[in-house]
């Protein structure tokens, strides 16, 4: 599933779930290589925090902190 990812979306994805980066953190960069990427994280993110709605900016969700 994951083979073909940009090298950098993977480190951001390793931060993620090891919980250095918060949600809104991971939502930001992790599409940075390739915007293709934007539905692959929110569809990553929905996996972690059910609480997560793409297009609502939730603080108590974009500062969740997984891991």
């Amino acid at each position: 599933m994951l083979e073909g990812l940009h090298w950098f979306s993977l480190k951001m994805l390793d931060y993620y779930v090891t919980g250095q980066i918060s949600t809104g953190e991971f939502l930001r960069w992790f599409h940075m290589p390739n915007s293709s990427y934007i539905e692959i994280g929110q569809c990553i993110v929905s996996q972690y925090v059910p609480a997560y709605k793409p297009g609502i900016d939730s603080p108590a969700v974009l500062n969740h902190f997984i891991g």
